[in-house]
């Protein structure tokens, strides 16, 4: 049964006071779904977290102005200016896998926790800015805009000799330093490839795409 011990045992405080305070009936109208769910489909309290995290979404609309850059499995990318600093807008279609979306969002919040101006390895992650659900019901995330291109298409510009020794050194050592943080906060990424790490124009390798992610507690 989902009782409020229980939901204090899987959402951290901030979450279950917001739950509390913005999402009381709709949680008890969803009583006994939430319970079917759980018993039929949850393998572990964590999945349920993200469930409960996503009926508390907060409403987030694309800013004006914003860029579509590119479509791929899961979302379109968009490119936009809000308060004055570039960010990327990963606008989810509409059948997104929405626990995917929570993993993501969640780990990277917890990194941010934890995340400290100049420190190594953060630099080598996303910087998760806001998440939020649009009017039109489909998921959003909002991160700090990374300017390059990923490993994969280095690779393609760098055929047939590959990449130059020293970027492979440096790119191995940010991404093994930025795992080492990942790690760190018992989470383990778990999609490693030449696609979900960008170099960015200043030299920065960017580990991205924690839709995978699990917790290792």
């Amino acid at each position: 049964m989902i009782t409020e011990d229980l939901l204090k045992r899987i959402l951290n405080d901030d979450e279950f006071n917001d739950l509390v305070e913005r999402s009381r009936d709709l949680v008890r109208s969803k009583a006994e779904p939430l319970r079917q769910f759980l018993r039929e489909r949850l393998p572990s309290d964590d999945e349920l977290r993200l469930y409960v995290a996503e009926l508390i979404l907060p409403d987030l609309e694309l800013p004006p102005g914003s860029e579509k850059v590119n479509v791929g499995g899961e979302a379109e990318l968009h490119r936009a200016v809000v308060d004055g600093a570039e960010v990327a807008i990963r606008y989810f279609l509409p059948d997104a896998n929405p626990v995917r979306f929570q993993r993501e969002v969640s780990a990277l919040k917890r990194l941010g926790q934890q995340r400290k101006p100049g420190q190594p390895g953060f630099l080598s992650l996303p910087e998760l800015v806001k998440s939020g659900r649009a009017p039109n019901g489909r998921l959003v995330a909002v991160y700090k805009w990374v300017d390059g291109v990923s490993i994969r298409e280095q690779l393609t510009r760098c055929q047939p000799g590959g990449l130059p020794p020293h970027l492979v050194r440096t790119v191995a050592y940010q991404v093994a330093t930025a795992l080492s943080v990942v790690h760190g906060q018992q989470l383990a990424h778990r999609d490693i490839k030449p696609e979900n790490i960008l170099l960015s124009t200043q030299g920065v390798a960017v580990l991205i795409d924690f839709g995978l992610v699990r917790s290792m507690e």
